[in-house]
């Protein structure tokens, strides 16, 4: 961890923030790595986020785009039933009318 590395880099230097120069700049270079390796994990992390989002948002569009697809084939439907009803009813009254006028002719016939 970058901590134990800057623990080492302490105890490498001394007390005095000396040592010897091979074993600091060791240190130091292992340290660097560390920070860099961790500065590249963070920014992968942070591109991960941004991608999980992007994708999340892609998934809330894409669903407000069905429920509003399934909402105008409710509309649809409900009128199409709407436009049943109404000519079922009047296929019906129409049928009254017809067995009324038939009705009306037998009886002409018979006088």
């Amino acid at each position: 961890t970058v901590q134990g590395i800057e623990a080492k880099l302490r105890e490498a230097r001394g007390e005095k923030g000396g040592g010897p120069p091979a074993i600091q700049d060791d240190a130091e270079r292992a340290l660097a790595a560390t920070k860099e390796e961790l500065e590249n994990m963070r920014r992968k992390c942070l591109a991960l986020e941004a991608a999980r989002e992007s994708d999340r948002k892609q998934a809330q569009a894409k669903l407000k785009e069905k429920e509003r697809m399934v909402k105008t084939a409710q509309e649809q439907l409900a009128k199409e039933r709407m436009d049943a009803e109404g000519r079922s009813k009047e296929v019906r009254s129409l049928s009254v009318a017809l067995q009324e006028q038939k009705r009306e002719a037998a009886a002409a016939n018979l006088r």
